[in-house]
């Protein structure tokens, strides 16, 4: 049994391997020691019941399975948080780097409003361009950082050397979320 790499215990209470848990191992091949060959379980691999109707029979958690259209809160939670607002778009306007302060209400903040930083400010970029990633002054940065090349104005984004770039997931995601309309949801 020791040359067996993986165990999954199961609530069948069965097997010795488990029962101090309650439970009994099942190993990889679907066999369950000490138990009955009629015990080996059964996997339902039909859609789960929140799937939409018309769902193939496939596992919707598979590293290759599509993600959900991504939504502002994700985004702002799950990159812009913890990349950009906490390490510069906080605090006190005057503070925070371009005077955008991101863990407020960053909807009112990016979306279709006029980049403000000392050295964008002239030049007519939208921050964030709903239903066009490649015009928003956000993702141009982005992507420049990830490129290592230059953006059309100010610096790359995340700024500075000790801040890497976004993965390519990331960007991806935000890029999805300003082609989808860039809701505020």
């Amino acid at each position: 049994m020791l040359e067996r790499l993986m165990r999954v215990c199961l609530f069948f209470s069965c097997s010795s391997a488990c029962t101090s848990l309650g439970q009994s191992a099942l190993f990889l091949d679907g066999a369950i020691p000490d138990a009955p060959p009629d015990a080996t379980p059964k996997i339902d691999a039909s859609p789960p019941p929140d799937a939409p109707p018309g769902t193939p029979d496939a596992d919707p958690y598979a590293p290759d399975a599509p993600l959900p259209a991504p939504t502002l809160t994700e985004i702002q939670s799950a990159i812009i948080g913890p990349k950009c607002a906490a390490p510069c778009h906080s605090g006190a306007p005057a503070d925070a780097a371009a005077g955008m302060v991101l863990s407020g209400n960053m909807y009112a903040i990016v979306v279709g409003v006029t980049a403000q930083g000392s050295k964008c400010k002239d030049k007519d970029f939208v921050r964030v361009v709903a239903g066009d990633p490649d015009s928003s002054l956000l993702m141009q940065k982005v992507r420049a950082k990830i490129a290592g090349t230059a953006p059309p104005c100010g610096d790359a984004m995340p700024k500075g050397s000790n801040m890497p770039a976004l993965s390519e997931a990331e960007a991806q995601r935000g890029e999805d979320w300003i082609r989808a309309g860039a809701k505020n949801d």
